[in-house]
């Protein structure tokens, strides 16, 4: 979340809003709760494991800088390994 300029609670609601089949949700994210301490209360605090699948599915829904570089990054990587198997 910081590294792109989310707040935490902000990438938790645009994980559960992807629009995604269930399939790929169940394969790619899981849900989890800690209970974690802030200050002097315990509170509940929920977060997400995922795959590279899942990561890459909610990062590319992401605006800003950071994301931009991630999705551009992404796309010449992309094209890179296209034009190396097509040249085999």
């Amino acid at each position: 979340a910081t590294y792109f300029g989310k707040l935490h609670k902000d990438v938790i609601a645009k994980i559960e809003s992807l629009d995604c089949s269930r399939e790929f949700a169940s394969a790619n994210l899981s849900a989890h709760v800690e209970n974690i301490r802030a200050g002097a209360v315990n509170r509940d605090s929920k977060y997400y494991e995922m795959t590279k699948d899942g990561f890459v599915f909610l990062v590319m829904g992401f605006t800003g800088k950071k994301a931009a570089a991630f999705k551009e990054a992404y796309i010449t990587e992309f094209n890179r390994m296209e034009a190396e198997l097509s040249s085999v």
